[in-house]
């Protein structure tokens, strides 16, 4: 993109908001990005732009953490090339403190269009008001991708209305408009929308498949069951089931954690998918009638949390043989499931007492289990007790320090 007396060449489609602002909407590769912008705009760069436009980054944009920028750049080699699903990214927004000379196209008859060639002044201020991550994630692809061949950024310029010039300030305003007009997004309909996330995908896959089926599948959209619901689990349930299963209890808990080596990606995901609903479906053969009392703890989210750390247990921390695998299997499917297994009491909390003030008891007269909510404890205390029944806690290859507990406690959510 070269630039000329009048500004740099645009092409692009011209809008408005009302009488103060113009938009021009475009297609740019990255260094047309930098081109428009007139200097890089990553946050490591901030030090070297000029006092005035450093300031404006200071106060209108956050600095992009090491791992949103990462994980950009893993969305941008896995959705823009060879994938199954289509990728895309929403507009970026840049800023202009002075007006944008346009020179329209015709039509077939000689009438003015809404696209044309934008002039972007070099005399203007100008700032990425939105899409930093975005911007960064592209800018720090080895030299080797070929990202003008693989995608182009919306970009959409806010210029002032001819004859007018915005302020520093009011470009400020702008930044702050856009985000707290955002509508924040139940986190059990975004899992269900997202697409991009490998252990969301696991978890729609796996709960497409036969185990889960044929046990009354996922309940999507939804953060719990409802007391009617035939489905086994909640979509919510299974990806922290996966994150587990796949990576271990922290990365279970919270959604910000790192793997440096992850265990699953999308190169080896149709693999582990296999492994994972085998480990589902080979417990269930072990489980028999037990998985017809829907009332028992494999029903609920801490329960199968659990059998996803098991599975990390016996996949990735312990080093078994197929045969010694099977056997483990095998006894975590002896365990009584039952909420009325008095070992609960113990571990996991209180009596349940009916309407009456009476404890609630099965025929066999013992009390059943209050459970709470799938927070730390009750998970910490249930792999403890599975680990130590099944006597797997002796061939693990190590054991949770007394740091990753407190860590788990502290970040664990209630789900």
């Amino acid at each position: 993109m070269a630039s000329t007396i009048k500004g740099i060449p645009v092409y692009s489609v011209r809008g408005k908001f009302g009488h103060h602002l113009q938009t021009f909407t475009a297609q740019l590769t990255t260094a047309d990005v930098l081109g428009v912008l007139g200097h890089d705009p990553r946050s490591s760069n901030w030090k070297n732009l000029p006092v005035e436009l450093r300031a404006i980054y200071d106060n209108t944009q956050r600095k992009t953490k090491s791992d949103r920028s990462a994980g950009t750049g893993e969305y941008i080699q896995h959705r823009f090339d060879n994938s199954k699903l289509p990728g895309a990214f929403p507009a970026i927004c840049i800023g202009l403190t002075e007006s944008i000379e346009f020179t329209p196209f015709k039509d077939s008859y000689g009438e003015e269009t809404a696209a044309g060639t934008s002039w972007v002044s070099m005399a203007s201020t100008r700032i990425l008001l939105d899409g930093l991550a975005r911007v960064t994630g592209a800018l720090e692809q080895p030299k080797s991708a070929d990202l003008e061949n693989l995608f182009l950024f919306p970009t959409v310029l806010y210029a002032p209305a001819p004859g007018k010039t915005l302020t520093i300030e009011q470009l400020g305003q702008l930044f702050f408009d856009f985000n707290a007009l955002q509508t924040t997004v139940a986190s059990a309909m975004a899992l269900a929308l997202d697409q991009s996330d490998v252990y969301i995908q696991l978890a729609n896959k796996l709960g497409e498949m036969h185990f889960f089926e044929s046990h009354g599948g996922v309940e999507r959209r939804k953060a719990s069951l409802g007391k009617k619901s035939t489905a086994f689990t909640t979509q919510q349930s299974l990806v922290r089931t996966v994150r587990g299963a796949m990576e271990g209890r922290s990365f279970q808990e919270s959604d910000s954690a790192r793997v440096e080596t992850p265990n699953l990606t999308w190169a080896n995901f149709e693999t582990r998918a296999d492994e994972l609903h085998t480990y589902f479906l080979t417990l269930g053969q072990h489980l028999g009638p037990k998985l017809k009392d829907r009332d028992s703890l494999l029903y609920t989210s801490p329960g199968l949390q659990v059998l996803g750390l098991l599975f990390n247990d016996l996949t990735f921390r312990a080093t078994l043989t197929p045969v010694d695998r099977t056997y483990f299997i095998e006894r975590i499917g002896q365990i009584d499931w039952s909420r009325h297994n008095p070992d609960w009491l113990n571990l996991l909390g209180q009596q349940e007492i009916d309407e009456a003030g009476n404890v609630v008891r099965d025929a066999q007269g013992r009390p059943r289990i209050a459970l709470g909510k799938a927070g730390a404890n009750t998970i910490r205390s249930l792999m403890k007790y599975i680990r130590e029944k099944t006597e797997l806690s002796k061939v693990l290859a190590d054991t949770e320090t007394a740091a990753d507990i407190a860590t788990q406690l502290e970040l664990a959510p209630e789900l």
